[in-house]
């Protein structure tokens, strides 16, 4: 039956996108020129019923959904673990939220101009996620290093998921999606700017290594889903997370209802779990540094924040579990 659809809409899709022209598109930190065309025979990849793409039925790699269709729907691409990236174009209007659920290799997604509707849910699932892409000449939506915001870059909706060390919310950011940085594992801190009033819920659920937030006094509604004690929380019960914020904000009053966040009056301080070398980051240089002072070497180090796995001891584990962090293995640091 799927087919026998798709063969009726493959003279349609020939016609639009058997010779597509070269493309030649600048996006933020990502540039695409002369995208790959779609030919006769790619189309029979694509289950396609009066414009909405039911299912996705090829070998992955980097694939480019034909032109004209305007859906993407339901577990079109469930558990397709071998797609790279993917290609959106503009004559698409509407992703649903489980349409790439299970593809666990996906590292990059462009969203051409035109989408109009973006369930930031679609996107948490993927977690190889490296980066978000739009279009410079979409109305909706931008990419600023590869982090999906609104066009206004009022709202920030999503964070790929490989993400490392701190992440700033950029000031004039007023909204912060309620599953912005769902499955974000590897953020240690997040910082929040005054320009934020309320966080909305589920922001920070399963970011495993998440220790700390700085929450602005002009928050003045937290919300979110249900914690162990019957209230909101806005941080699963299993992580443990220093809220620093102004005393009589907020969230001092939040934090101080649940067991596994810690109020910390004032600023957040600048040191970052995993950051070694001091330079504000975390990466390769932070597991060449560790390894250096375990070596005996005359290197200067964060003392604080050597004990990587958090087991009150400095060693070659904390050496291993930083330099597992560092490649994305899933572990979490402290």
């Amino acid at each position: 039956m799927r087919k026998n659809i798709c063969k009726r809409n493959i003279a349609i899709f020939m016609a639009a996108t058997m010779v597509l022209s070269p493309v030649s598109s600048t996006f933020d930190n990502y540039s695409i020129s002369n995208l790959v065309s779609v030919k006769a025979g790619d189309l029979e990849d694509f289950i396609v019923d009066g414009g909405t793409l039911v299912k996705y039925e090829g070998k992955g790699g980097d694939v480019v959904i034909p032109d004209g269709v305007t859906r993407i729907e339901e577990h079109a691409f469930l558990n397709c673990s071998e797609l790279k990236s993917l290609t959106i174009p503009k004559s698409v209007t509407y992703i649903d939220a489980t349409a790439f659920s299970g593809c666990n290799n996906l590292t990059s997604i462009t969203l051409s101009e035109g989408i109009s509707e973006v369930d930031p849910r679609f996107f948490s699932k993927c977690f190889a996620l490296t980066a978000i892409y739009v279009s410079d000449n979409d109305p909706n939506y931008c990419s600023v290093d590869g982090v999906l915001y609104s066009k206004d870059k009022t709202r920030l909706i999503k964070c790929p998921g490989t993400k490392l060390g701190e992440f700033v919310v950029p000031e004039g950011v007023t909204e912060i999606g309620p599953i912005t940085f769902t499955g974000c594992k590897y953020i240690t801190s997040i910082r929040i700017p005054e320009t934020v009033t309320q966080l909305n819920g589920l922001e920070f659920w399963s970011c495993t290594s998440l220790s700390r937030i700085y929450i602005p006094e002009s928050v003045t509604t937290i919300k979110g889903s249900m914690g162990s004690n019957g209230e909101n929380c806005i941080i699963s019960e299993k992580q443990n997370v220093k809220i620093y914020s102004p005393s009589g904000s907020a969230a001092e009053t939040y934090s101080k209802r649940y067991d596994n966040l810690t109020f910390v009056e004032g600023e957040m301080p600048a040191n970052i779990p995993g950051d070694i070398n001091g330079d504000s980051d975390v990466n390769s240089d932070d597991v060449d540094a560790l390894r250096r002072y375990l070596a005996g070497d005359n290197v200067n180090v964060i003392k604080e924040n050597l004990d990587v796995n958090g087991d009150g001891k400095v060693n070659s584990k904390d050496s291993t579990r930083l330099n597992q962090y560092v490649a994305r293995y899933g572990v979490s640091i402290k």
